[in-house]
């Protein structure tokens, strides 16, 4: 066991494949170490997670989408193994605002949060997966995670967590919640059923289509809502036209 938290942490916007990355990343380190040494979390916030009790001497898997400011600096100052991913941040608020109800202000609100710390942590060189990249789809992307974070795996075992978590499986997986354990079950934004251990929920997965923003925002939601977050857009290589 570890002497203090070591941390593999995931940090994404909404609707990037965010979970994938975490849940892969989560495999991998039970994989490697066991699964009562592994502590999973989805949290924003530093002490809750530094004072629960099952984070205690176990490495630490962490998803994060809107850090709290002091993050980064607990981040760097940990030694934090982090993977970044990325997506058209139109696109991401439409899964947004599709899954759980935003609306544009809100969804908008959500990324900019987001964006402001992925694009300082990208500038420390942690690695960025790209949704436009379908980085979910290509098994090469778990050993590249794998590679990241320190852990030596076999190709069958990396087979393994690739085939669990390809896009049908998880569709299929968040129709069966039900099947889970009741205390796996939890609800967010009100109604939203999800898997407390993988944070899938039900209709996890959309339509991926991209560049869809372009289609279903009208003229001046597009124009606002590119000019809210013009200054991301161009910085981490999204048109901002």
């Amino acid at each position: 066991m570890p002497s203090a938290p070591r941390i593999t942490a995931t940090l994404g916007l909404p609707g990037s494949a965010s979970t994938w990355v975490f849940n892969v990343a989560r495999e991998l380190v039970i994989a490697q170490h066991g699964a009562n040494a592994v502590h999973s979390v989805f949290s924003d916030q530093v002490q809750p997670v530094l004072e629960d009790a099952h984070a205690q001497q176990r490495y630490i898997v962490w998803k994060l989408h809107q850090p709290e400011p002091n993050w980064q600096s607990f981040a760097r100052q940990m030694q934090a193994k982090i993977i970044l991913s990325l997506r058209d941040p139109r696109d991401a608020m439409l899964s947004l605002m599709r899954r759980f109800n935003y609306d544009v202000a809100e969804a908008c609100g959500t990324m900019r949060r987001s964006l402001r710390s992925i694009e300082e942590l990208a500038k420390d060189g942690h690695p960025v997966l790209r949704y436009e990249d379908r980085f979910f789809e290509r098994p090469v992307t778990v050993g590249a995670i794998a590679g990241h974070i320190g852990v030596a795996l076999g190709d069958a075992e990396r087979a393994r967590i690739f085939a669990t978590y390809e896009t049908e499986t998880v569709r299929q997986f968040g129709r069966r919640l039900d099947s889970l354990p009741p205390e796996r079950i939890k609800t967010i934004e009100g109604s939203t059923r999800y898997d407390a251990v993988t944070q899938i929920h039900g209709g996890h997965i959309g339509d991926q289509r991209i560049g869809k923003w372009r289609e279903e925002f009208d003229h001046t939601q597009r124009r606002t809502v590119t000019a809210l977050l013009s200054p991301w857009l161009q910085t981490l290589g999204y048109d901002a036209e």
